[in-house]
């Protein structure tokens, strides 16, 4: 096809127009840390592939470039081509899920190995859909007059059905992020939403007008003039989307012009409207995960307040009552934490088993006064320091300032495992109070985030001033590595021999205490649960703390000593996990069935309390 010359010279200046842009959006993030923070990093790689994408139009414009019409030469640059079209195209999937993933589970920390999944993903897929196309043959002289994917071929419709693939989930982040509360006043979060509503417009309708035109008639030359100039500007939409924001101007003035005018300075006294303004350039993640623990101390809190449940309702296997809370309840919280508590939305939070959790409560001798003064703190609230990820699970783990508090999301699963052990689980705690078990003091559930969480107490104390070891017994995937200072850091397994560590107990306390271990185990036996850990924090003086986890040792030491993590059933799946590993030749691995857990924890109970 010959295009007009004008429209052409307009294509190739919007390409290396979106060049630089792109290049630009590269050049800020690393010259403003902020906004490489998650999901910054991604959006770094995008528009890097893009900017090779942009030079797919500077170089292979055969209308330009006469002399690349060489069926295999454009063939060659095709495949090259192709590479960065499917790896840009891949990476805004990865950038849609991740909003996806982040808006469902806000609370879900993983950033780093969810990264490594979509780098890791990007690559193989973008090989396999690059290779799948090379290896029928249909790279060559696009139906653009590039050399890209060759015209009116089978490679045509398999590029189609890989973009209209992805463009499901990039609406439905879209559409997530609209009806989400946390997106209203957060103008990072509509920064990377509209990077994919523009990427869904400039890559999605140039794809889509073509197969239309094929399949229903109708074709013209207007489809392949619009297809183009979307293609040309690309980068320039996304580009625009992260940083047309007031923040980032400023921000970008205040880095690149190396001056702030006086009026600029004036308005950025106010400390708490920096961080305000630093927060706004890519701080959702962040926000939204500091949002949704607000909102689980907010309901703890008013819960133990207000004490009226709005709704209560009741299934075959368990009782739950609704609290509802407006304005008006927030401003009760005011005599313990200096907040703006009057923008406050409605909140919404489901309490479980009730009258069980507070019997349990009440053998612990822990009222709700306890809890108000241990959650509703300032301290929590502007403390960072707390947020934290739990283990191989991911679950989200919340410590309490004065430390006596865990708050802890549990799964779907966990939630009903806990209800359905709950009747048996409550009985041992309340009957034995000897039990090493750690005691959990109720089972709530958020209503926007749906997230179920736990509140319990928290068997160390002063943990930056022990040495910790999580335990199960087994050596297998069981070590951490040492990278320097080992107090507050939990060790597995190996390091616990590694360190030849001996729980040094008087004799009389010793036997209580591993008697009680063991019909803990024994307990846990019969529920049919396995995966339980023994945690251990060895303090090298008696810090004599009055809590029922706590005892002192031979000499100066003393330890911490509680089971935890027991919120797993022996089910199909691991069994299936215990086969694989078998199969893998691991003999002595985490994953058994109770009988054998209950034996081998106990065994190991004899082996390391002298």
């Amino acid at each position: 096809m010959e295009y007009n010359l004008g429209f052409v010279i307009f294509c190739v200046t919007l390409s290396i127009f979106s060049f630089f842009c792109s290049g630009f959006v590269v050049l800020a993030h690393f010259k403003i840390p902020q906004l490489l923070k998650h999901p910054g990093n991604l959006i770094v790689v995008l528009c890097i592939t893009q900017m090779f994408f942009d030079m797919h139009w500077l170089t292979t414009f055969p209308t330009i470039l006469n002399n690349i019409k060489n069926d295999d030469i454009c063939a060659d640059l095709g495949f090259i081509n192709g590479i960065w079209i499917f790896s840009t195209w891949n990476l805004v999937t990865s950038l849609s899920l991740e909003l996806i993933i982040k808006i469902k589970f806000p609370l879900n920390t993983a950033y780093s190995f969810r990264m490594k999944i979509y780098f890791i993903a990007t690559i193989v897929f973008t090989l396999l859909e690059n290779l799948i196309i090379y290896w029928v043959g249909e790279f060559g002289i696009s139906n653009l007059d590039t050399c890209a994917i060759k015209v009116n071929s089978s490679g045509e419709y398999i590029y189609g059905i890989i973009i209209f693939g992805n463009l499901p989930i990039m609406w439905i982040s879209i559409i997530m992020v609209l009806r989400s509360s946390a997106a209203k006043n957060n103008k990072a979060l509509k920064s990377l939403t509209l990077v994919i509503f523009s990427m869904t417009i400039t890559w999605g309708m140039p794809t889509f007008s073509p197969l239309v035109g094929k399949f229903f008639g109708g074709y013209n030359d207007s489809f392949d003039y619009f297809s183009m100039f979307c293609g040309c500007s690309s980068g320039i939409f996304i580009s625009l989307s992260r940083l047309a924001t007031p923040q980032m101007v400023s921000k970008i003035r205040e880095v690149f012009c190396k001056r702030v005018s006086e009026k600029r300075v004036n308005k950025n006294d106010d400390p708490k409207k920096e961080i305000m303004n630093q927060l706004s350039l890519n701080s959702f993640f962040e926000s939204v995960t500091e949002d949704t623990i607000r909102d689980i101390l907010f309901g703890l809190s008013l819960i133990c307040l207000t004490k009226n449940c709005t709704k209560v309702h009741f299934s075959y296997a368990y009782k739950k009552q609704k609290y509802t809370f407006k304005n008006n309840d927030f401003i009760k919280l005011k005599q313990y934490i200096d907040l703006n508590l009057n923008q406050q939305d409605e909140l919404g939070i489901w309490e479980y088993e009730p009258e069980t959790f507070k019997n349990i409560r009440k053998s612990c001798k822990i009222n709700l006064k306890d809890i108000i003064q241990s959650v509703c703190t300032q301290q929590n609230f502007l403390s960072t320091q707390n947020f934290n990820t739990g283990g191989r699970s991911n679950a989200f783990i919340f410590c309490t300032h004065n430390e006596s508090i865990i708050i802890k999301t549990i799964t779907r699963e966990e939630k009903y495992l806990l209800l359905d052990i709950l009747p048996a689980y409550s009985k041992r705690v309340i009957k034995h109070p000897e039990s090493k078990i750690v005691r959990i003091l109720g089972l709530y559930k958020i209503r926007t985030s749906k997230h179920c969480f736990i509140v319990m107490e928290n068997v160390l104390r002063k943990k930056n001033k022990a040495v910790i070891f999580d335990l199960k017994g087994s050596l297998d995937n069981r070590y951490v590595k040492n990278t320097g200072d080992i107090y507050g850091k939990v060790f597995k397994d190996q390091n616990f021999f590694e360190m030849a560590k001996d729980i040094e107990i008087e004799s009389g306390t010793r036997s209580e205490i591993v008697n009680a271990l063991i019909d803990d185990s024994m307990f846990f036996k019969k529920l049919n649960i396995i995966d339980y850990s023994l945690l251990v924090g060895f303090y090298e003086e008696k810090e004599l703390l009055e809590i029922r986890y706590y005892t002192d040792g031979i000499g100066e030491c003393s330890y911490c000593i509680g089971v935890i993590d027991f919120l797993q059933e022996y089910t199909i799946g691991k069994k299936l996990e215990l086969l694989f590993k078998r199969i893998k030749g691991k003999v002595n691995t985490s994953v058994c069935s109770p009988s054998k857990y209950s034996g081998r924890f106990i065994e190991f109970l004899k082996k390391i309390f002298l």
